[in-house]
């Protein structure tokens, strides 16, 4: 499967990792965002590179998530559809230049394109709360053991939802942890999450 490259024609979704991209074909791509400094604790890292290392740890476990959902069929019309992780070969911003050294290019993954409003779960109070909660700890019971920060998207009609931003564990907690008191990643976390454990993008 070719490389994708990525045009930006609206602006993307922000989120703290990543940028989420519309595409033409009804799908969306979550491209996690190379961060610098001090990220994710007081003090920037020793090791710059511990950053993209985090980052990419987040990335495995979303797409961790998705593809245990996936394989549940009593729980997989509570997720946009999963289609895989991606590699992004260029992200061309509106200028018409390339702004891919923003990103971590192969930590992406593509999801279905839902219409609707999103919003965190733990802040929403709408009347379908109920279910939502409900939908929340049968993923967590499945595997999915990270779902404090998740969203749902609620479509236009506000009858139909989908589950976003989960995953099989707290990396960012984790690994921010070990930066917080050493400054740095242990060798065996680098080892672990410095690059793409195992290719599943066919």
């Amino acid at each position: 499967m070719p490389a994708m490259i990525l045009q930006i024609n609206k602006p993307p979704k922000a989120g703290y990792f990543s940028h989420v991209f519309f595409t033409e074909d009804n799908r969306v791509v979550k491209l996690f965002l190379k961060k610098e400094g001090a990220a994710f604790t007081a003090e920037a890292p020793q090791n710059p590179d511990d950053n993209i290392v985090v980052s990419r740890a987040v990335w495995e476990s979303e797409c961790e998530a998705y593809e245990l959902v996936t394989k549940m069929p009593t729980l997989v019309e509570l997720i946009p559809r999963y289609f895989k992780r991606e590699i992004i070969k260029d992200v061309i911003g509106k200028s018409g230049q390339s702004i891919a050294s923003s990103y971590i290019l192969d930590c992406a993954y593509s999801l279905e394109y839902i219409p609707g409003s999103d919003f965190k779960v733990n802040e929403y109070r709408g009347p379908l709360r109920d279910e939502i909660t409900s939908a929340v700890e049968r993923l967590r019971q499945a595997g999915v053991n990270y779902v404090h920060d998740a969203s749902v998207i609620i479509d236009p009609n506000g009858s139909i939802f989908r589950l976003i931003d989960f995953g099989t564990w707290d990396a960012q907690m984790e690994l921010s942890t070990e930066l917080t008191f050493n400054l740095r990643l242990s060798d065996d976390m680098r080892a672990k999450w410095g690059s793409p454990k195992e290719d599943r993008r066919e």
